[in-house]
């Protein structure tokens, strides 16, 4: 059920004997269901008081202006209103802008941006747009609780061996703890060196990348988990960008 945005009066309805009526299958899509009726219903309680006749002028009409005529800057004024929304969190901004300059492809600094802005599709995602159900939206790894972001890259038992892993792995001093790892586009600055903060978010990046994969594999492929290949992806796909990058030519 929807109205035609491009529709004039005299498509909406016809005379008959002498008196204006408007045409429910015109102006709506047809359809008998519930929901169509009562929005028809509604619909003429509000138009009935008005009948146009025929000496009026048909026309459309630009509402966004006194002149009734369309402009750009009526538009933009609209468009800048709708879009413009509530400011994003400075965190987010500054974890966004840092993203872009990590040493990893495009693909997977998109991903990376995905992650700051919570809209990977996890299976708590899924379950809130009634794709999944309940049983259906636990994390394949512990099989606990529900499959969130902050669960399936972080919180998550099984997983949190493998950021421990590469912690250690790197043996990262200037006080960065290992839950500043777990964010690190949000922890960036505790790193002095601009270098150093753009190799460690290639491994945050390959870290991320790695253990996201895994789930699909669990589910479609039947392949069991294993801690080593999870480490061995995350140190040869982070070892690959870093060594065709400019800091190792």
């Amino acid at each position: 059920m929807a109205l035609d945005d491009g529709m004039t009066v005299a498509e909406a309805g016809r005379t008959s004997s002498s008196s204006w009526q408007w045409q429910r299958d015109a102006i709506l899509y047809p359809s008998n269901s519930s929901s169509t009726v009562a929005a028809w219903q509604h619909l003429q309680d509000v138009i009935s008081l008005s009948a146009p006749s025929a000496g009026d002028k048909d026309d459309f009409l630009w509402s966004l202006n006194s002149q009734e005529t369309f402009t750009v800057s009526s538009c933009y004024r609209w468009f800048f209103a709708k879009l413009s929304g509530i400011s994003l969190q400075h965190s987010i901004v500054k974890a966004s802008v840092f993203m872009w300059k990590v040493i990893a492809p495009s693909k997977f600094l998109f991903f990376g941006w995905r992650i700051i802005h919570n809209i990977i599709a996890t299976k708590e995602h899924l379950l809130k747009r009634a794709i999944l159900d309940d049983s259906g939206s636990f994390c394949v790894f512990c099989s606990s609780e529900i499959e969130s972001l902050k669960h399936l890259l972080g919180v998550c038992r099984v997983v949190k061996g493998i950021w421990v892993k590469v912690f250690e792995w790197l043996g990262v001093s200037e006080n960065l703890s290992l839950d500043e790892f777990l964010n690190f586009p949000f922890a960036y600055e505790k790193m002095k060196n601009g270098v150093s903060r753009k190799i460690m978010g290639a491994i945050w990046i390959a870290t991320c990348w790695s253990i996201w994969c895994k789930p699909n594999d669990i589910i479609f492929n039947k392949v069991k988990f294993s801690f080593h290949e999870c480490m061995s992806d995350i140190v040869s796909r982070a070892w690959m960008w870093l060594q065709s990058s400019l800091i190792y030519p």
